[in-house]
């Protein structure tokens, strides 16, 4: 509801108007102006490689066997829609140096994310369902990466890749609608200088703790489940961090009567 609302769109005198988290998560550039207009191109992915022109800049394309073949002589692109990577998609999107925002969608079958170390001008990625990827700790060797969103990853149980990530303002660490993404701890977030914006829709933490967030200095905005700690710990953050936003500090989002309108049976 709030995508005509972006700064660029509406300027800078009504800015505030958009939230806090919103505005992290979609950033006002040039960039994310080009996306906008992109997404909403009708027909928009290609069947093929080969179907891509030689000098675009941004691309939409969904495997199919070898479909992806050839991806990688795209050298000007800057944005890519790419559906069902596998470990061969993943190593020739590799190629493509001038990258700097990377969107694999649902599924990601490949099992190693070492190639994307070559994407050293990448500076958003999201990996969608990630089911055999076992190590995430090549994503920090990305010299420009600030934005990481990661989705439904199968075999992610712990955040400790994260603990250097002192370069990222936005993570994204998130179940998908029908799966629970789940973690043991915010621990490895703590001190995160450059952290923004942490995203957690669909995701349980084991220890139920998030005191690690009062450490990180420029946090802003934070997208949970109540579910992901109990109200004292939200009460406690707010205490702590009266400037970051969360929807859980409201008190009257956590009254019985709100909740039960929330969870009531609609009838057609």
């Amino acid at each position: 509801m709030f995508a005509a609302l972006s700064p660029t769109a509406v300027g800078a005198e009504r800015a505030e108007c958009v939230p806090t988290t919103y505005r992290i998560h979609h950033p006002p550039t040039p960039i994310g102006t080009q996306l906008r207009n992109y997404r909403a191109q009708p027909g928009r992915a290609a069947g093929s490689a080969p179907d891509i022109p030689i000098d675009a800049t941004i691309a939409c394309l969904k495997r199919t066997k070898s479909s992806h073949r050839g991806i990688g002589d795209r050298k000007q692109l800057k944005i890519l829609f790419a559906f069902a990577a596998n470990q061969g998609f993943l190593e020739e999107i590799s190629d493509l140096e001038a990258l700097e925002e990377l969107y694999l969608r649902w599924p990601v079958t490949a099992t190693d994310l070492g190639p994307l170390r070559r994407l050293r001008r990448l500076r958003m990625l999201t990996i969608d369902s990630p089911r055999n990827v076992h190590d995430f700790t090549p994503l920090l060797d990305l010299p420009d990466l600030r934005h990481l969103m990661i989705e439904n990853a199968k075999h992610l149980t712990g955040l400790e890749f994260l603990t250097a990530a002192d370069r990222l303002e936005v993570i994204g660490v998130e179940g998908s609608m029908w799966t629970t993404q789940k973690i043991e701890s915010l621990r490895p977030l703590a001190g995160l200088r450059s952290l923004q914006g942490l995203f957690l829709s669909n995701t349980r933490v084991a220890d139920k703790s998030l005191a690690p967030l009062a450490d990180c200095p420029q946090l802003k905005a934070m997208s949970c489940a109540r579910w992901i700690a109990p109200q004292a710990e939200f009460e406690r953050l707010k205490r702590l961090k009266p400037e970051l936003e969360c929807q859980w500090f409201d008190p009257t989002m956590w009254e019985k009567d709100w909740l039960e309108r929330r969870t009531e049976r609609v009838d057609w």
